[in-house]
């Protein structure tokens, strides 16, 4: 619910790890559809274990699916520069990842870019090349988003990263 009614229909905490997200000014996205979803996908919520927690403090078990989603290191958002709850984001932290996910031998898929205006994760690259992992491009544009500068003919590239 609380998507439905945020400012782009993103939750944002701050440092303390108080909601702060601002109200959305279209708010057209929860309708009679939307609720009657919701009430249907409440149940599946009951099995499976959410957790919202620092890569290096979770293991992974043979019954886990991971799903990630880290900061993406060349987007030159704030929390890489400035931090959000005491941590940046380098690409160290990228490759630290990267290693765990390979030692993980569990499904995953992670979220990333490849490329925001003209910086490559290169990193990025090469562990999917390495690992024969497969990218999907995600067809997102970010014209919507308020809050990126656009730059003709320097894309934005996400991708969702699988290893099954």
């Amino acid at each position: 619910m609380l998507t439905r009614y945020s400012f782009s229909n993103l939750i944002r905490f701050n440092k303390k790890g108080i909601m702060n997200a601002s109200f959305g000014q279209n708010r057209g996205g929860y309708n009679p559809v939307q609720k009657n979803n919701l009430i249907h996908f409440q149940p599946q919520l009951l099995k499976i274990n959410l957790q919202c927690e620092h890569f290096k403090n979770v293991d992974f078990t043979q019954y886990d699916f991971i799903y990630l989603d880290p900061p993406y290191f060349n987007s030159g958002a704030i929390y890489n520069t400035k931090g959000f709850g005491g941590q940046t984001w380098s690409v160290q932290d990228d490759i630290n990842l990267f290693n765990k996910l390979d030692n993980a031998h569990v499904p995953f898929a992670l979220s990333n870019l490849i490329q925001h205006k003209s910086a490559t994760n290169t990193k990025l690259l090469e562990w999917v090349n390495d690992n024969n992992y497969k990218m999907h491009i995600i067809g997102s544009d970010y014209n919507s988003c308020i809050y990126t500068t656009r730059i003709p003919n320097e894309p934005t590239v996400e991708v969702c990263i699988t290893n099954y």
